[in-house]
């Protein structure tokens, strides 16, 4: 059986054809590929299919996992993005400044603005 490979770079699925294939009846390959496209740090999203059907997906949000008020009320935040680590710091008047931490794999302006739009999505939460 033949496998399906897509990736969403936020636009929607697209077919992809890695250089490894995933093999048939090997769900450790479809895992294995998808941690690949995670690592790179570029997609939203990707999947797996098999004869139209699902049969691995995973979605690569970046999320925030620690927030600290720093003298003079700016606020660090440290986001997991698939590839790194990304800093922000918000302003209290709302304006985000950040940078992808030393070792990101990925493009690191892409993870800057989906850094900022996790830190948006926290603080609109509060």
């Amino acid at each position: 059986m033949k496998y399906q490979c897509q990736i969403d770079y936020g636009a929607g699925y697209e077919d992809v054809y890695p250089e490894r294939e995933v093999a048939a009846r090997q769900e450790e390959d479809a895992a294995a590929w998808l941690a690949t496209v995670e690592a790179e740090g570029d997609a939203r999203r990707a999947r797996v299919l098999s004869g139209g059907q699902v049969i691995a997906e995973r979605v690569f949000d970046c999320v925030v996992v620690e927030s600290r008020v720093l003298p003079g009320g700016n606020t660090r935040y440290l986001v997991h993005c698939p590839g790194g680590e990304v800093a922000v710091e918000e302003e209290p008047g709302g304006g985000l400044s950040g940078s992808a931490r030393s070792g990101y794999a990925g493009d690191a302006d892409r993870a800057l603005e989906r850094a900022f739009a996790a830190v948006r999505a926290l603080s609109r939460g509060r």
